[in-house]
């Protein structure tokens, strides 16, 4: 999808999903600040499963695992392993990328070797062969003079690269796929149960696209596969220009300037309520209490949707202690 001037915005309601290398999870927007969980990440996301696959199999990821793979994906068979489709049981929005993630290791370890120790480094920059003929001869043979395999078993080797990484993107972003697609009935169940519980059933409101976030989002085979969905949804896809996907610092600035535009921001403490536990206001002769401002770990996003599990599985965040619901207030 390309960066236009005309793309769609978003309104409320609608439905959002977040792909980053931390964290998935679709959420029904209703207002600023006001979501639903639909579903969330069990143990590993979408874009550290993407990281770990190109460092497995070699790539230079100094410009972000996630590109790196995408590129060489784009010479491979995304038929030719088949991977499974996390979580097909399980009937929910949840997310699950770590027995995607071991699949895939064991197969590059039978296929090409647990120490992958090959060169795989300039003359696929990321992807398979470069176009000019030059380059690619130069980089030919420097990889061969570091490189115990012949010019035929290097050629097959990267070959099985590209396909590994094409078919882990088709079962990861088929995963998403499915996932998201479930949450669009979800998120239109939920606010038609909003507006009944109201008694306003005659003309309850639809989601009005399909919000897609995160560093993920920049990728072009998860775009189109949503585009897809959002089309079938009878709704537009709204995801940022690829170029700002990754800026979070934007992301955090936005959400400030729309929580203080609806008035939802913390009053900041004044100097003599910070400078000592308690003080004396000159002009009234009288103590001011120090006013504390709560730090959240982990901001309340919402309720989470009854039918959503979200347990968390995995053996590095076992420890960690749950986001926080709410704040008193």
């Amino acid at each position: 999808m390309e960066d236009t001037e005309s793309a769609p915005t978003a309104s409320f309601p609608f439905l959002a999903l977040l792909v980053s290398g931390g964290h998935n999870q679709l959420l029904l927007a209703t207002n600023v600040g006001e979501y639903k969980i639909l579903g969330t990440t069990l143990d590993d996301a979408l874009g550290e499963a993407y990281d770990k696959t190109a460092r497995l199999l070699g790539l230079d990821v100094g410009g972000g695992g996630g590109p790196a793979l995408e590129q060489l994906a784009r010479k491979g068979n995304p038929k030719a392993y088949r991977f499974p489709i996390p979580l097909r049981k399980r009937k929910d929005c949840d997310f699950s990328y770590a027995g995607l993630k071991t699949a895939v290791r064991l197969a590059i370890e039978r296929d090409l070797g647990k120490g992958n120790t090959d060169a795989f480094s300039k003359v696929q920059g990321g992807g398979l062969a470069e176009t000019d003929t030059d380059r690619e001869h130069d980089a030919s043979r420097e990889t061969i003079e570091t490189n115990p395999f012949s010019p035929e078993e290097l050629a097959e080797r990267n070959q099985i690269k590209a396909d590994i990484a094409a078919s882990f993107q088709f079962a990861a972003v088929t995963h998403l796929e499915e996932r998201t697609r479930r949450a669009v009935g979800w998120a239109r169940e939920s606010l038609r149960e909003q507006a009944e519980s109201r008694s306003q059933s005659e003309s309850h409101p639809d989601i009005s696209c399909l919000v897609v976030a995160g560093g993920v989002a920049a990728n072009e085979v998860v775009r189109k596969t949503l585009a897809s969905v959002a089309k079938e949804a009878g709704v537009p896809l709204v995801t940022p220009p690829q170029r700002w996907c990754t800026d979070n610092g934007v992301m955090v600035a936005w959400v400030g300037v729309e929580r203080w535009r609806l008035g939802l921001a913390e009053e900041a403490p004044t100097l003599s309520q910070i400078a000592e536990p308690e003080v004396v206001d000159p002009s009234s002769d009288k103590k001011q209490q120090r006013r504390d401002v709560p730090l959240l770990p982990r901001w309340p996003l919402g309720l989470k949707d009854a039918r959503a599990t979200g347990d968390v599985k995995s053996s590095k965040t076992a420890k960690v202690a749950p986001p926080l619901r709410g704040a008193r207030r």
